[in-house]
C-alpha cells in the first residue's frame, strides 16, 4: 500500500468508525461529523454559488416545470430538529423557500441533463456510488423516478441513507454486484475521486459501457485526479467522455463534471 492510498483508506476507515458511533438517526444532520466530512453542510462557502449557476442552467432545461415541482417541495425534514430546519429553509429560488443544500443535488441534476441532453427519468436503473445522506437519490425520485435505485456505500454512511430513503424503493450492494444492464446510469459524486486508484479498477470493471455522472477534485488526499479522469478513466470503462469544469469551486485543486456516455 503506498502513502496515497493508506491516507485515503485510513480517513475513510476514521469516518466510518466515528459515524458508527451514533444510534439515534433523528438528528443526524446536526450530527458534528456529518458536517465535517461534510456529508451535509447547508452553510458551505460554496452552496450559494451553486444556486447562482442555477438561475442559468435551468433557462436551458427542457424540463423546467417538473423540476420546479420539485424544488417547490423544499427540503426533507428528516434529520433535522425543527430549528435547524427552519435555518436551512431560508433561501428562496423562484419564490419557493428551499435550502442552498437542495441548490447543490439540483445543480448536478442540471448539469448531468443539460450535457447528456437527456432527462434523468430515461434511465431504468441508476447506481449510486457513494451517495452520502441520499439528496441527490431523493431529489431523483421527487422528480418522479420509478426504476432500480441502487447504492454502494460504507457501512456506517449506508445507514444514514437507508434511513433518510426508507420511503423508497432502493437497494444497498457491494461493488462486486453491480450488473450491467441497459439504460443504466452510474452516479458517483466526488466519491470516486476519494477512493485510491487501485481501488477504482474493479468498479471501472462492473460499470463498463454504461452512461455516468461523475464528480470529482481535481487534487484530494494526495490524489491527481485530473489526467486520470480524463485520459485512463474513458478508456476504463469504455465510454465517450465531456468535462464540464465547475468554475465556481476552486478548493482541492478545482472540480469537474465528467458526463460519459458508453460507447
Amino acid at each position: 500500500m503506498n502513502e496515497v492510498t493508506r491516507v485515503s483508506s485510513i480517513f475513510w476507515q476514521e469516518q466510518n468508525k466515528l459515524l458508527g458511533e451514533h444510534q439515534d438517526f433523528e438528528n443526524f444532520k446536526n450530527w458534528k461529523e456529518v458536517k465535517e466530512i461534510p456529508l451535509y453542510k447547508p452553510d458551505d462557502s460554496f452552496t450559494f454559488l451553486y444556486s447562482q449557476d442555477n438561475y442559468e442552467l435551468i433557462q436551458f432545461s427542457d424540463y423546467k416545470k417538473e423540476w420546479l415541482e420539485v424544488i417547490k417541495l423544499g427540503e426533507d425534514k428528516k434529520g433535522h430538529t425543527e430549528e435547524s430546519w427552519n435555518d436551512a429553509m431560508g433561501f428562496e429560488f423562484y419564490d419557493y423557500q428551499t435550502s442552498l443544500w437542495i441548490m447543490k443535488a439540483f445543480h448536478h441534476m442540471l448539469t448531468f441533463e443539460h450535457v447528456m441532453e437527456k432527462s434523468i427519468l430515461d434511465y431504468k436503473h441508476i447506481v449510486e456510488f457513494g451517495a452520502g445522506i441520499g439528496e441527490t437519490a431523493k431529489m431523483i425520485f421527487n422528480r418522479g423516478y420509478k426504476g432500480s435505485y441502487s447504492i454502494v456505500d460504507l457501512p456506517n454512511v449506508a445507514r444514514i441513507s437507508k434511513y433518510y430513503l426508507s420511503d423508497h424503493d432502493v437497494s444497498w450492494i457491494e461493488t462486486k454486484d453491480i450488473e450491467y444492464k441497459p439504460d443504466t446510469l452510474f452516479i458517483a459524486l466526488w466519491s470516486l475521486s476519494e477512493v485510491a486508484f487501485e481501488d477504482r479498477y474493479p468498479v471501472a470493471d462492473k460499470i463498463q459501457g454504461m452512461d455516468q455522472l461523475i464528480l470529482f477534485s481535481n487534487e484530494i488526499l494526495g490524489m491527481m485526479n485530473k489526467e486520470y479522469f480524463t485520459y485512463s478513466w474513458p478508456i476504463l470503462t469504455n465510454t465517450f467522455i465531456r468535462l464540464r469544469n465547475m468554475w465556481f469551486h476552486p478548493s482541492d485543486g478545482g472540480n469537474n463534471y465528467l458526463i460519459a456516455r458508453g460507447a
